[in-house]
């Protein structure tokens, strides 16, 4: 198949977990012999694609880098900035010409494209991930942000020809927002061979890993109100920036900044938990692959968390409660050798057995074989 990826940055020229997503998506497909051309955006100087697919893999690629559009930030300038990087890509599609058998596209970033598919000629499906404009958390500014992005997502959902979706609350969402059933597609993120090497983690020690951006959603305020309050002794590793005047003093916490793939697997070795205490999600990545290296997630039950995390392999808690995170850790860390290692080995099975990036990859291939079989028959 002909496929476009049209996506707002691919991993690791743009991070983020939709942007990881995307790199995945190009990468497995284009290794199951379709024919991928990416739609994105990267500074040039940035771009070295040789060093992250292989050239089995970019045999079957081919990249369109489309500069997001740099605009003053005043209120709506994401909206109207997204607006036009989309407008550039239908329009580059339009004027070469290209025939796709099938449109994924990721975020904003093929509004253009739905709002307009009587132009492309083919079934566009939508990921806009986390929905979180649909979700709940967020300080004064993001509660804004949520009110003007909704308007723009519903048009986006309610046009589309398909939809992928994480299932869980990301799907109850789409459904109350009154988009029909049969549009849409379960589609999971997934671990690749990097995530699944051996585990190497010594089940005595109370180290735990967090990665997330700084912002409220992450939870990041709810671990620095409470780290002061326990009395246990571990080690709690933060990576992802976060200004100096909000780190801790505790020196129980550790900031390693942004970092690697490879970094933050090293750190996965030599932890035992995973922190998730989110407010709002999609489907975090970072599950799947802390999941893949036994990593005993500690999540909230947000988005579609709980189609990976269950009483047998992790824990979950209420979101956006001190109490419940505090006293989450605090049982957490109690848990006995016995018990860590059922719930590691557990942990791990579920990947390789259900999130693991060739039996994803093959999976989202049926899919899309079928969403093109209904579109042409609608349409023909």
């Amino acid at each position: 198949m002909k496929i476009a990826l049209i996506t707002d940055g691919i991993y690791p020229f743009v991070l983020g977990g939709m942007q990881k997503h995307s790199y995945y998506l190009a990468k497995h497909l284009a290794k199951l012999g379709h024919q991928i051309t990416v739609f994105h955006c990267a500074s040039d100087d940035k771009v070295t694609y040789s060093s992250h697919f292989s050239e089995q893999e970019l045999s079957n690629l081919e990249f369109v880098n489309i500069p997001f559009p740099e605009l003053k930030k005043l209120p709506g300038h994401y909206l109207r900035a997204s607006k036009r990087y989309s407008q550039s890509i239908g329009e580059y599609i339009l004027t070469h010409n290209l025939d796709f058998d099938f449109y994924y596209t990721k975020g904003f970033s093929g509004r253009y494209l739905i709002l307009n598919k009587q132009l492309f000629k083919a079934p566009i499906a939508v990921q806009l991930h986390g929905l979180e404009m649909f979700q709940e958390g967020g300080g004064s500014r993001q509660i804004i942000e949520k009110q003007m992005l909704k308007p723009i997502a519903n048009k986006v959902i309610l046009n589309a020809d398909y939809i992928f979706t994480y299932g869980g609350k990301i799907k109850s969402i789409l459904l109350e927002e009154g988009v029909e059933e049969a549009k849409l597609i379960l589609q999971h993120g997934a671990a690749d061979e990097m995530w699944l090497e051996p585990i190497e983690q010594d089940l005595a020690n109370n180290e735990i890993l967090f990665v997330g951006r700084y912002e409220h959603r992450k939870g990041h305020h709810l671990i620095h109100e409470i780290v002061p309050q326990l009395e246990e002794d571990f080690i709690l590793h933060v990576v992802g920036e976060v200004p100096d005047e909000k780190k801790s003093t505790d020196d129980r916490m550790v900031y390693h900044g942004n970092k690697s793939a490879s970094d933050i697997l090293r750190l996965m070795k030599q932890s035992t938990f995973l922190l998730v205490p989110s407010l709002a999600e999609g489907f975090p990545t970072i599950i799947v692959e802390g999941m893949a290296q036994g990593l005993i997630p500690l999540a909230t039950n947000v988005g579609a968390v709980t189609e990976i995390i269950n009483d047998n392999n992790g824990i979950i808690f209420k979101s956006n409660s001190t109490i419940e995170l505090k006293n989450t850790l605090k049982f957490a860390l109690s848990l006995p050798e016995a018990e860590r290692l059922r719930l590691r080995r557990n942990a791990r099975s579920m990947v390789e057995e259900h999130f693991n990036w060739e039996h994803t990859a093959k999976q989202l291939v049926e899919d899309i074989q079928n969403c093109c079989d209904r579109w042409k028959r609608t349409n023909s």
